[in-house]
Formats: structure tokens, C-alpha cells, sequence
């Protein structure tokens, strides 16, 4: 069996090719820029959620550290209040 083909029909043949192939490409470009900005997206919130924390942190580093001085100033003042030389 011999198959015959116009030099026209392997134009249009290599055309329609040549458009489906363009599309492919399109269509890859696009899910890779939808991953690109799902991904970028989530590093944007793990980035804000890193400035909250660290902001929380240190709200609460500031507390402890009044907290530790106050205590150390409540513990002096008893202990000077307590000295041997008030208990004679």
C-alpha cells in the first residue's frame, strides 16, 4: 500500500503541528508561572508569619525581662529589710 502525499496536505500537516505545539508550550509556561506564584504566594505569608512570631518573641522576651527585674529588685529590698543587724 502507497500512501501519496500532496506537498500542500504536508504544508497544512506541519502547520497544524507547528500550532499544537505552540499551545503545549503555552499551556507549560502557564502552569509553571501559576506554581511560580502559588510558591512565591506561600513564602510571602512564611515570611509575615516569621515577623509575627519574632515580634511575639521578643514581646515576650521584654515581659520576662521586666518581670526578672522586678523580682530581683522585690528580693533586695526584702533582704535589706530582713539584714541581721534589724534583727537584734
Amino acid at each position: 500500500m502507497h500512501i501519496s502525499v500532496s506537498p500542500n496536505g504536508l504544508f497544512v500537516c506541519l502547520f497544524v503541528f507547528l500550532i499544537l505545539l505552540q499551545l503545549t508550550l503555552q499551556i507549560i509556561l502557564f502552569e509553571r508561572t501559576q506554581v511560580k506564584s502559588d510558591f512565591l504566594d506561600a513564602l510571602s505569608k512564611a515570611e509575615n508569619q516569621v515577623r509575627d512570631y519574632q515580634s511575639q518573641f521578643q514581646t515576650l522576651n521584654h515581659n520576662f525581662q521586666k518581670l526578672g527585674t522586678t523580682y530581683i529588685n522585690i528580693y533586695f529590698s526584702i533582704s535589706i529589710s530582713i539584714s541581721p543587724s534589724t534583727l537584734i
